[in-house]
């Protein structure tokens, strides 16, 4: 601190205070400042047309498919449409894979179906 007078101390730490301020003004959270989400800022979203009549399932596919469309829309669509297209393997079980499976060998195997006795009492 040297020799200085306290008084001359605080005139110098006032004097900084105020040109810093000058420098660097402080802004609030509602005005515009450095950095972050700006009002207004970045792509405006496109209206989605959708075709009236048409069948939900086609559209989606029509969406997986264009490739104007954005990524992210379009794998979006690929989900929501791979719902209604392809079963979940738990929807079946193993036992009824079996089963399946040896239904349609057994046609070869199977015995004969016994013949039907018709009475005739005429």
């Amino acid at each position: 601190m040297g020799g200085a007078s306290p008084c001359f101390q605080s005139d110098l730490l006032a004097t900084a205070c105020a040109l810093i301020r000058r420098k660097f003004p402080v802004f609030k959270r509602n005005q515009v400042g450095w950095g972050g989400k700006r009002k207004g800022a970045g792509r405006k979203p496109q209206p989605l047309e959708v075709p009236a009549g048409e069948d939900p399932l086609k559209f989606l596919i029509s969406v997986m498919n264009d490739a104007g469309a954005d990524p992210q829309l379009r794998v979006r669509a690929a989900i929501a449409a791979a719902q209604y297209t392809h079963n979940k393997r738990g929807e079946g079980g193993k036992k009824e894979e079996r089963q399946e499976a040896a239904d349609k060998v057994s046609g070869r195997f199977a015995p004969p179906a016994s013949p039907k006795l018709v009475v005739n009492n005429a």
